[in-house]
């Protein structure tokens, strides 16, 4: 707090304000219902998602990324395919909201299936350096190339971090 007081000014928290967790499996906001999905094992142990069946948004939030590099820190990949199999499941979604890059639909799907399976693959090639130029060979255009290279990489090379 104190930190952040020095950093932000007047503009940093006056107090510490700790939340309770959500129990409600739906929110209402001006009208509109909207459901909130609990995942695990993700991109972190857990996560939640929204969803808006009246427009068929889907507010994905880290379970979701469209273009970048994904954050494989805590090593769930096989957790985080089954996660993108429930997402699939779900009847209606037209337009997806990533907790990284722009809007998209059920296509990011595929493309995130495609980059667990090609990292799960780079990771074999034996070194941190060989993993990440297959990375970033397959997915030269991808956004945050930090992910991959200083922290995903990291967790399965513990060396390549020091």
């Amino acid at each position: 707090m104190e930190r952040l007081r020095a950093r932000l000014g007047e503009n940093g928290p006056a107090r510490l304000i700790v939340p309770a967790p959500a129990v409600a499996d739906e929110l209402e906001l001006e009208g509109t219902k909207i459901k909130v999905i609990a995942f695990n094992e993700g991109e972190s142990e857990h996560a939640a998602a929204l969803y808006i069946s009246r427009t068929h948004d889907f507010i994905a939030g880290d379970l979701i990324y469209h273009h970048t590099h994904l954050f494989l820190r805590e090593k769930r990949i096989a957790g985080w395919l089954k996660q993108l199999d429930r997402i699939a499941e779900i009847e209606g979604i037209k337009t997806i909201y990533p907790g990284h890059g722009s809007k998209t639909d059920l296509s990011a799907l595929a493309s995130m299936r495609a980059y667990l399976h090609d990292f799960s693959e780079a990771i074999k090639l034996g070194s941190a350096e060989e993993a990440t130029q297959k990375m970033q060979g397959k997915y030269p255009d991808y956004a945050m190339p930090i992910f991959l290279r200083d922290y995903s990489l990291p967790s399965f090379f513990p060396a390549a971090g020091k």
